[in-house]
């Protein structure tokens, strides 16, 4: 089956969606978890982040921990104004 870029978006959204809270609750817990045992990850000193929506995985987790690091990496996060090229904004709270 040959899927276009929208088309594999929308069905991955509504897989998303189709899961329980205790299921993605579990899986997002699970990817915090892989993602924080990375090596480069904790040798990072900025870090893009995205602030979940629309059934995306819940990092914020992971962000937090981040911050509890000794030396923590910059978290920075994407804004997108129609007609201008993407910027990454640093949050100075987490």
């Amino acid at each position: 089956m040959s899927l276009d870029k929208t088309a594999l978006r929308a069905h991955y959204r509504a897989a998303r969606r189709a899961l329980s809270p205790q299921v993605r609750s579990s899986a997002e817990l699970s990817l915090c978890t892989h993602l924080a045992s990375q090596p480069a990850l904790q040798r990072a000193s900025v870090v893009a982040c995205y602030d979940a929506f629309d059934g995306e995985p819940n990092l914020s987790p992971l962000y937090t921990h981040l911050t509890k690091q000794a030396q923590p990496p910059r978290l920075v996060f994407p804004v997108h104004t129609q007609g201008e090229p993407l910027r990454f904004y640093e949050a100075h709270t987490w």
